[in-house]
């Protein structure tokens, strides 16, 4: 029987969070990114948290920020940029006096430190994670989006509630402001009021901490050093570069803390037992890294079944292939379309070329310059593609403007050579078309913003003039479950029973929330000054 939680038709969509600081009137910071964690007292902590964010950072280019904790001093550091280039400092604009140097990090001789790979740029670094009380030693970094903050906020004393920059600052201030005798106490009278996605990591002078919320809707695993400490983050790509074992993921609910005695779980939030799990299943569409291995399944596993499925619904449906290439969309789009190459046995080309030296990282993930960013990062190669049908095969397909300016280079690079251009061009996409914005932490914060008409009698066609394909094909919601847990999906079962039974979120596919979400619950924009 399907919990009353996935029930949740109801709720009309609403607009995504919005924050309070003036700056962001005209957008709200919505993040999904990456956070990580370490205790390590006998090792080198500046390096590890470093090397840990570096291997996070296709979750989040815009910013970094990491707090590490010493016997007597705490060190904090964070800007805009990579990681790297924000503890080195590189930026020449002001930032605030908290930040230090790459030298001063490592110099420190710390135990803890807690960090964050941060996917949006709205705001002002006081909005900017890590949030850390010097008085109180205590830091936090959360990856995803909470749905409740006006409740939330009512934690809070009230002569700071005005001064709220983000969900993310609220959860850290109602943590400081709760009963208890202990920060296990503390955490744990707080986080059982907050609703929705939240994975955090904190740190007190002394301890670490790591929880999940109850729906296990973002991932967050443990490992452990060589020279026995911990490390935590959001996926475990980057622990075998560290030398370090994968030990678990945190379950939904779970709470651990880690201190000079190991690694043990404090709390076991009770609505992990009354909600289904609701793990996003954008995870492991586009966002996760493909070495990452989370809720027990291997990334790259799952993009393969869903590109060859993309080549077997072609095959069943009579696409003559005679003339075909394929290409993949850089960088997510290639695990997909070597899979859909080897399943319809035709060739795969480098008809898009990745430029690494004009553009950082995703440009999904970036908000400010998104269409200058695609052109700068894709070049064509039209000699691959001259007199060629052409599938260009893609994770996803949000809000069409990634889309729309490949195809068109695809059809216009020749030019300038007296070539003609590929005979036509069709567009596999590996996810199924996204009809909602996202509440829990990723950025398709309107409806909108989406390249779907809601109207349209037929949404998929009207995509298709938009990107100006001659074909588009998207997966459907029960194969992308299909392919994310490796099992056969009864045809006739229901898309809520779907994702609830086999614990996935797919709001953004489907419209149904897995949670309530109401209007109230959600931080809203200040009124502009007069």
């Amino acid at each position: 029987m399907l919990n009353q939680q996935m029930r949740a038709r109801e709720y009309s969509p609403l607009p995504m969070a919005q924050l309070t600081s003036a700056e962001n009137r005209e957008r709200g910071i919505v993040h999904n990114c990456g956070i990580a964690g370490v205790y390590n007292p006998r090792g080198d902590v500046a390096g590890v948290i470093e090397k840990l964010l570096a291997s996070l950072n296709h979750r989040g280019q815009e910013g970094a920020g990491v707090v590490i904790v010493g016997e007597n001093e705490d060190l904090l550091a964070k800007g805009k940029g990579l990681v790297k280039e924000v503890i080195d400092n590189k930026h020449d604009e002001p930032v605030s006096p908290a930040v230090v140097s790459l030298t001063q990090l490592r110099a420190h001789k710390g135990k803890i430190a807690i960090g964050q790979d941060r996917y949006s740029t709205a705001g002002t670094l006081d909005a900017w994670q890590p949030f850390y009380d010097k008085q109180a030693r205590f830091g936090l970094v959360h990856n995803g989006n909470f749905t409740n903050v006006d409740k939330m906020l009512a934690l809070v004393p009230p002569k700071k509630r005005k001064d709220a920059v983000s969900d993310s600052w609220v959860a850290h201030q109602a943590i400081l402001a709760a009963k208890g005798d202990s920060w296990e106490e503390k955490i744990k009278t707080a986080v059982s009021q907050f609703e929705g996605a939240y994975s955090l990591i904190m740190q007190s002078d002394k301890k670490l901490f790591a929880l999940r919320d109850p729906w296990g809707m973002r991932p967050l695993c443990v490992g452990m050093l060589p020279d026995g400490g911990y490390v935590v983050a959001s996926e475990p790509n980057g622990f075998a570069s560290l030398g370090a074992v994968f030990l678990q993921e945190l379950k939904p609910g779970q709470g651990v803390v880690i201190d000079e005695t190991g690694m043990h779980e404090f709390w076991q939030d009770e609505r992990a037992q009354e909600v289904n799990q609701a793990f996003c299943s954008f995870e492991y569409v586009y966002i996760a890294k493909p070495n990452s291995f989370i809720e027990g399944r291997s990334v790259s596993a799952i993009r393969e079944r869903l590109g060859a499925n993309l080549a077997r619904k072609d095959r069943e449906s009579g696409v003559d292939m005679s003339n075909a290439v394929v290409v993949g969309v850089q960088d997510s789009g290639v695990a997909y379309a070597s899979a859909y190459a080897h399943e319809a046995q035709v060739p795969m080309v480098l008809g898009l070329v990745k430029n690494n030296y004009s553009v950082n990282g995703r440009v999904f993930m970036q908000n400010d310059g998104r269409e200058a960013a695609t052109l700068l990062k894709h070049e064509v190669d039209p000699f691959l593609i001259e007199g060629k049908d052409v599938y260009l095969v893609d994770d996803s397909i949000v809000r069409g403007i990634t889309m729309v300016k490949i195809i068109h280079e695809l059809k216009n690079a020749g030019k300038a050579y007296g070539l003609k251009g590929p005979r036509s061009i069709h567009v596999r996409i590996a996810s199924p078309r996204i009809t909602d914005p996202c509440f829990f932490g990723v950025d398709f914060s309107t409806r909108t913003e989406l390249a779907n008409d809601h109207g349209a009698i037929d949404p998929v066609e009207e995509i298709r003039k938009l990107i100006g394909a001659d074909s588009l094909r998207f997966t459907s919601t029960h194969e992308l479950v299909g392919a994310i847990t490796n099992t056969a999906i009864d045809p006739s079962a229901s898309q809520e029973q779907v994702f609830c039974e086999h614990g996935l979120c797919g709001h953004c596919f489907t419209g149904i929330l897995p949670l309530p979400v109401r209007r109230e619950g959600l931080m809203r924009k200040k009124p502009a000054a007069s």
